[in-house]
Parts: C-alpha cells; structure tokens; sequence
C-alpha cells in the first residue's frame, strides 16, 4: 500500500478536523432539542398536544442532527465524501431548521407573535449575512450557497413562519 503523500495527510487532517467541528456542532444541538422536549414534557406538555406541528419537529430533529453527526463521521475517514456530505448537510438544515421553528413557534405560544417574527427575521438575515461573508472569500460558490440559503429559508417558512401566522 503506497505512503500518503505529505499533501493527502494534510487534506486528511483538515477533514478530520471539519468533521470533527460538525460533529460538537450537531452534538450540541441534539443536546439542546433533548432538553427543550424534557423541559416542555416536564413544564407544559399540553403544547405538545395541543401542537402538532411543534411536536413534530422537536421529535423530527433529534434523528435528523444524529444523522447528521453519523455522516459527518463518515466524511473525515471516506474517499467517497459525495454523498455523505449531501445527507450530512440535508438532515442538518432539517433538524436545524426544524429545531429554530420549534424555538419559534413556542416564542409565539409563550410570548407572542411578534417577538416570534423579529426572531425569524434576524435568523434569515444572519443567514444571509454568513453568506455574503462566506461567498467575498470564493465568489465561485454562489449558486451552492444561495441553493442552500433557500433551502434552508424555506424549511423555517414553511414548517415555522407560516405555522405562526395560523396561531
């Protein structure tokens, strides 16, 4: 078996080390979405019945960030990164997503409704920001970036923003 060559141990460890960052990142949240369901199960579990769409996502994203922690394990030890880093990245913006709605939509129950936008609304122009940052260091990654912008917009619209606006 050939040696690596001194360039392939150095992509090997960066790998290793942005895999590793993923993984405490979705360590973390899952940690967070296990707290956040204790907590409402312990302190108010009839907005889990009364609100199925909340329920769902909280359930929903800790299989998701798991998933995503799986595969990002994988991507630091694989040559065959494609597909990995595509259900890495697609089960993180779910469970993500679906984690921040969560916060959302309960800021909406708990407080109210506008507090609950401001939130959403500060949450995609971050988005926007970390790319516009992310996109002036390598301008060939904007469609890449945009496409999962949108993504990622869509699942706060669609599973968080417009549950709200039904309250």
């Amino acid at each position: 078996m050939p040696r690596a060559t001194k360039r392939e141990q150095i992509d090997l460890m960066l790998k290793q080390g942005k895999s590793n960052d993923r993984i405490l990142m979705n360590t973390s949240l899952i940690v967070v979405a296990f707290t956040a369901f204790a907590l409402i199960v312990t302190l108010q579990s009839q907005i889990l019945v009364a609100h199925n769409i909340l329920a769902m996502q909280l359930v929903l994203a800790i299989p998701l960030l798991l998933t995503s922690t799986m595969a990002n394990s994988k991507l630091a030890y694989t040559k065959h990164e494609t597909h990995w880093e595509t259900l890495a990245w697609a089960t993180f913006i779910f469970g993500y997503g679906f984690l921040l709605n969560v916060v959302g939509i309960l800021i909406a129950l708990l407080i109210e409704i506008v507090p609950a936008s401001v939130f959403f609304l500060v949450i995609v122009f971050l988005t926007f920001l970390y790319s516009a940052v992310e996109i002036s260091y390598n301008r060939n990654i904007i469609s890449r970036r945009l496409t999962k912008d949108l993504i990622f917009i869509m699942v706060l619209f669609i599973f968080g923003i417009l549950p709200i606006l039904a309250l």
